[in-house]
């Protein structure tokens, strides 16, 4: 399949195969990026966490390891082997903002211009 590795899975990698999700692809599937394609298939997950699993060795079209730009092709069996994502980790910051309106559901700050307020 072209976009896949050249080589086919690995003796040597960890994925538990037997508990991967596998998928036909389709006319709907057909022309779509292998990350594409599984984030419509499994939502509400996301391309980039399917563009890592893809980066780990984990995604396969037709028996070998797929890079997530792989066109997938009317015929062929998609499999993905699913893990928990990472815990995102978030500190908290004393930023010492004026706090203008606050009640049960709703918070109003004062903050400078082009302070971040979420993270990336």
């Amino acid at each position: 399949t072209p976009g896949c590795a050249s080589a086919a899975l690995a003796d040597g990698d960890n994925a538990d195969w037997s508990s991967a999700q596998e998928f036909d692809v389709d006319d709907a599937l057909a022309g779509a990026r292998v990350d594409a394609a599984l984030a419509k298939l499994l939502a509400p997950l996301s391309r980039t966490y399917f563009g890592s699993l893809c980066a780990e060795r984990l995604v396969l079209v037709d028996g070998t390891v797929a890079k997530k730009s792989t066109k997938l092709v009317k015929g062929s069996q998609l499999r993905v082997v699913l893990r928990a994502a990472p815990e995102l980790s978030i500190t908290p910051e004393e930023l010492g903002l004026e706090v203008l309106l606050e009640d049960a559901s709703l918070i109003a700050v004062n903050k400078e211009a082009g302070m971040v307020v979420h993270p990336a």
